[in-house]
């Protein structure tokens, strides 16, 4: 999900944060320990992972 507008994430944003992974691997996961959870992928993108109930 876009982490301002809350709409779901685009293609683009999408790319990005997988890019990232790929990229940087382990180093993109240590950044989970951080105050909002959120991977360095998810940071570049401007996107938060969200869970819903089903």
């Amino acid at each position: 999900m876009d982490a301002t507008s809350e709409a779901p994430c685009s293609s683009w944003q999408s790319f990005v944060r997988n890019l990232s992974l790929l990229i940087l691997g382990v180093i993109d996961w240590a950044f989970i320990f951080g105050k909002r959870r959120q991977r360095l992928g998810d940071k570049l993108a401007h996107t938060v992972v969200i869970y819903a109930r089903r």
